[in-house]
């Protein structure tokens, strides 16, 4: 596969080489590429995406069901959503209490109270005999399986908006992620509110993992299944037609009468074919989803993709009658399992096919550079477009020795401008629209490829981009596990805590893989307009002594719901130039009192997409502490 793997620069070997030698082994995935160079790199850590599936390996009726996980360096414990749990203890001194009680009691005990809490272990709280049983709910059948397991140590953390700390049963689990099985502590809360069930924090990744907070499913790419534009599959033996999505990030089914049964947490449901068929299942109720204000049931369907093979493809429910497909396909979905071939139909009917069976194939994600006429332009792929079509701001048609020209002003990435005169090769007609075709040369892994494409007309002007069509090359995979696939940033390893460079100082900065959005501390917020632009001033502090007010822009705003909270907080978000190391870049931050934690501010996945792999268990990597 020509997809260019010079992604994986580590410090240890030289960036040019690296990249020869990558392009030497094109056929190579991302993922053996890292595999390999862990090894020779890395010791034995591997490197996970920011998601992953994870699986409970002990637990019998569990061990080939994934679960998702999100990977948090930010996160100093790894917790499972678990239900119906209870604490109890056989010590005469304990045995009346149960639950939060005896938690909090267990905390106060002598013994355990005068040991700094980074210090507690499970030798500490073995001799009060304490267990924990929970429930873990199959996602597939819903059957309840009780475990019991012995009280490694009590969590207690601390919440951003409650005064008291939260304590947390913790225990031991294997857990695994691709070939990397670790008996870590787990603790064990509610996590149906959130997006994924398991959280993988320090616990697990200590000395075992580096993240790549820029990647999604970073170690099921390498067996992801090809789909055609056009597919179907079957559930409960109906045929579903099946579309896909890269903007929406869950899946939908069509399906009708749906009813929701409270008490046994089951949905049940009717599905139907283009033949008017019906099928009803019932399915263990995942849990609600607010879809364009409307709660929608999400639940595990069992699909048949033939050839003996059976996924569970996590949707929500809503009626779809009036649209082409039974199932369209979000980004949850297709990262976990698939990558789409633009220029195929109906792959699964001929077998179940991965990027090896497609040598001459590139991965394009929703957010590439495509080095055109030695320009970059940004540029998304198009499961309709056939001929690449490049969007520019106006062209104008002109004859020139008795044959039409077309000329036209380009917008590089960065806002230079560069005039083009081009023959016409040929005219596409497109509804009502006539859009002319040139030839230009595409650059694809530093090879260059002459290529027809169209022009069309952008309604926003300076909006230059490239719709790729499924001509670029060979075969063109949709991946949208990352960005940029075409031009990968190097990677850099940095620490979970390096010196950051913004508002004019440096200081230390948390890297938190688990954040969406980078964060800065700020208090004492005060938003007003001025000359009809929304500004926000804030006092910003940090541990080194600084104090200072400052006075931004706002760019946008962002909704928090904490935990057990109906009403949600509204916090501004600015935009800031950080430097970390030798990246610097500008990104949204927003503003958040971090006054009770150690670091002032926090780079999420915004920031860390641009190459970062984040060590969980070492500091400083790339920059020198203050």
């Amino acid at each position: 596969m020509k997809k260019f793997v010079g992604i994986l620069f580590v410090s240890v070997m030289p960036l040019v080489s690296f990249i020869l030698h990558a392009q030497e082994h094109y056929s190579q995935t991302l993922t053996n590429m890292m595999h390999n160079t862990a090894k020779n790199a890395l010791s034995d850590r591997i490197i996970l995406g920011r998601t992953e599936q994870v699986f409970f390996s002990d637990i019998e009726q569990l061990e080939h069901v994934p679960f998702a996980g999100k990977i948090d360096t930010g996160a100093d414990t790894t917790s499972i959503h678990a239900t119906n749990i209870h604490i109890t203890s056989t010590h005469p001194k304990l045995r009346q209490l149960t639950d939060q009680a005896l938690l909090e009691k267990l905390i106060k005990v002598d013994t355990i109270d005068r040991v700094s809490r980074s210090n507690w272990t499970g030798e500490l709280f073995k001799p009060y005999q304490v267990s924990v049983t929970f429930v873990i709910t199959h996602p597939y059948n819903g059957e309840k399986i009780q475990i019991t397991r012995p009280l490694e140590r009590v969590s207690v953390i601390r919440n951003r908006t409650d005064t008291r700390p939260i304590l947390r049963p913790t225990i031991t689990l294997p857990l695994s992620i691709a070939d990397k099985t670790v008996t870590t502590e787990v603790n064990l809360t509610n996590r149906a509110h959130f997006s994924t069930p398991i959280l993988i924090g320090k616990t697990f990744l200590k000395y075992n993992a580096w993240v790549l907070a820029g990647y999604d499913y970073l170690q099921t790419e390498s067996s992801a299944i090809i789909l055609g534009k056009k597919e179907q599959v079957q559930i409960a033996g109906l045929s579903q037609k099946v579309s896909y999505s890269i903007q929406h990030r869950y899946s939908a089914l069509n399906a009708r009468n749906i009813d929701i049964d409270a008490s046994s947490q089951r949905v049940s449901f009717t599905i139907n074919d283009n033949k008017k068929s019906t099928r009803q299942l019932t399915l263990p109720l995942i849990r609600m989803l607010n879809v364009g204000g409307k709660p929608r049931p999400l639940v595990y369907v069992p699909v048949s993709l033939g050839h003996n093979r059976i996924q569970h493809w996590l949707v929500y429910l809503t009626d779809r009658s009036e649209l082409n497909s039974q199932i369209r396909l979000g980004k949850n979905t297709l990262n976990r399992h698939f990558m789409i071939d633009l220029g195929a139909r109906n792959l699964l009917k001929q077998g179940i096919k991965t990027a090896d069976n497609f040598p001459n194939a590139i991965q394009v994600s929703s957010n590439e550079l495509l080095k055109l006429d030695n320009i970059l332009i940004p540029a998304s792929p198009s499961l309709t477009v056939q001929t690449s079509v490049l969007v520019v701001s106006d062209y104008k048609i002109t004859k020139k020795d008795g044959k039409d020209w077309v000329r036209y002003t380009l917008h590089d990435s960065v806002g230079q401008k560069q005039e083009f005169f081009k023959p016409i090769v040929k005219k596409l007609v497109v509804g009502s629209e006539i859009r002319p075709v040139v030839l230009g040369n595409f650059a694809i892994h530093g090879q260059e490829k002459e290529q027809a494409y169209a022009l069309k007309r952008s309604e926003e002007p300076s909006d230059d981009h490239i719709i790729i069509g499924s001509k670029l090359y060979d075969h063109v995979l949709v991946n949208n596990r990352s960005e940029h696939l075409l031009n990968p940033y190097p990677i850099i390893k940095a620490g979970n805590v390096e010196v950051v460079h913004a508002l004019g100082r440096s200081f230390p900065a948390k890297l938190d893989t688990g954040a969406d959005v980078s964060s800065i501390s700020a208090y004492d917020i005060k938003p007003f307009e001025k000359d009809g632009r929304s500004m926000v001033s804030f006092t910003y502090t940090n541990d080194l002594g600084v104090k200072e007010r400052i006075t931004a822009k706002v760019v946008d705003t962002i909704k928090i719901t904490e935990k057990n909270r109906q009403d949600a907080t509204v916090r501004p978000i600015i935009e800031m130039t950080i430097k970390v190391g030798a990246l610097e870049k500008k990104v949204q931050v927003n503003l958040q009192d971090r006054r009770r934690f150690k670091y002032s501010m926090i780079l999420g996945r915004n920031f860390l997409k641009h190459g970062v792999l984040v060590s969980s268990d070492e500091q400083y990597l790339l920059t020198e502490a203050l």
